[in-house]
C-alpha cells in the first residue's frame, strides 16, 4: 500500500462492531461447528465454504478457524455476498460466513441454519446461537468494526474534541436504533484504543495470510 495504515492517519475512534455468523443450508447435514470438523476429516476432498470474496474478513476468519480446528477447507468466493454463501452451501459446498445483517433474515425464515457467531458474547439479534467460544474455539473470536480517522498530524485537542462528539452521537438513541437495525453494535473507543486495535489486527491477519498461503494480489 502507498501508505502506512497505523502511522499515516489520526485515529478518532471506532463507531460500531459486528460479529460474523457461521451458517449452513438446512439440508446440509451440519448442525454444529463440531460437525464441520468431523465432516472435513472424513473427506478426501476439502470441505467448501463460501464468502463475499478473497481477503475479506469472512475469508480470513474461516482460514483462522481451519488452522485452529486443524482441518482443510476450500474457499469459494462469490460476488453475491450472502447469496454466495447460500449457493455454496447448496451447490457442492456446505457452509458460509457472513456479517449478520442479511443472514439474520434468512435464519428467521428458516432458509439458513446458524451454527455460531464469532463475537466473545452472544449476538443480540440471535440470542439462541452459541459463540465460537461456546463451540470450543476460543481462538476464533473475530468482529468487524468501523471507525473514523483523519489525516495524520491533527492536533491532540482537536482529536479529542472530535472523539467527544463521536461519543455523543453514538449515545443518541435514534442512532443506536439505526445501527442495531443493520446488525451493528455501537462501539465508541478512544483514539489510542482504535489505533491499537488496527495494529493488532494487522499482525493477526498477516500471520493467517502467510500460514494459509493466500494471494491477495
Amino acid at each position: 500500500m502507498p501508505y502506512n495504515p497505523t502511522e499515516d492517519f489520526t485515529f478518532i475512534g471506532t463507531t460500531a462492531e459486528f460479529p460474523l455468523v457461521l451458517v449452513t443450508n438446512p439440508d446440509s447435514g451440519i448442525k454444529s461447528v463440531a460437525d464441520i470438523g468431523s465432516i472435513a476429516r472424513s473427506r478426501n476432498e476439502p470441505l467448501l465454504y463460501g464468502t463475499a470474496g478473497v481477503g475479506s474478513l469472512m475469508h480470513l476468519s474461516m482460514d483462522l478457524f481451519a488452522k485452529k480446528a486443524n482441518i482443510h477447507l476450500q474457499h469459494v468466493p462469490y460476488k453475491g455476498g450472502m447469496t454466495g454463501g447460500h449457493r455454496s452451501a447448496g451447490q457442492g459446498g456446505r457452509f458460509g460466513s457472513r456479517s449478520p445483517a442479511v443472514p439474520v433474515q434468512f435464519i428467521r425464515a428458516e432458509k439458513l441454519r446458524p451454527l455460531a457467531v464469532t463475537s466473545a458474547n452472544r449476538f443480540f439479534a440471535l440470542p439462541n446461537v452459541p459463540t465460537m467460544i461456546e463451540a470450543g474455539f476460543a481462538g476464533c473470536v473475530v468482529t468487524g468494526y468501523q471507525g473514523i480517522a483523519a489525516p495524520a498530524g491533527i492536533p491532540q485537542a482537536v482529536t479529542m474534541k472530535l472523539n467527544d462528539a463521536l461519543r455523543a452521537v453514538l449515545a443518541d438513541t435514534a442512532i443506536v436504533e439505526k445501527l442495531t437495525n443493520i446488525g451493528n453494535i455501537p462501539k465508541p473507543s478512544s483514539p489510542e484504543e482504535y489505533k491499537a486495535r488496527v495494529a493488532t489486527d494487522i499482525a493477526l491477519w498477516k500471520g493467517v495470510v502467510a500460514d494459509a498461503h493466500i494471494s491477495l494480489s
